[in-house]
C-alpha cells in the first residue's frame, strides 16, 4: 500500500519485476488507502505486505490500520 496510488504502482511493479512470489500484477491488491479499503471487503483479515523494507513495511502497517477502520 502507498502513500498515493502512484506510489503503490511503482511498488507494484517492482515487486512484480522482480517476480514477486510468481504472483502476476492483477491478483495482488494495491493502492491508497480508500483503494485498498473497498478492495479487501471482500477478504476479512487475509493480508500479506510486498515490500521487504522495514520502514515501508512498517508504514503500510500504519496505513493499514485506517483500512482496517474504513472497511469497518
Amino acid at each position: 500500500m502507498g502513500e498515493s496510488s502512484d506510489d503503490a504502482q511503482t511498488g507494484l511493479q517492482q515487486a512484480v519485476g522482480e517476480g514477486y512470489r510468481g504472483i502476476p500484477a492483477e491478483a495482488l491488491i494495491t493502492g491508497t488507502i480508500d483503494e485498498v479499503a473497498a478492495q479487501f471487503r471482500a477478504f476479512g483479515d487475509l493480508v500479506r505486505h510486498l515490500v521487504k523494507d522495514q520502514p515501508k513495511a512498517l508504514g503500510s502497517l500504519e496505513r493499514l490500520e485506517r483500512v482496517r477502520l474504513a472497511v469497518g
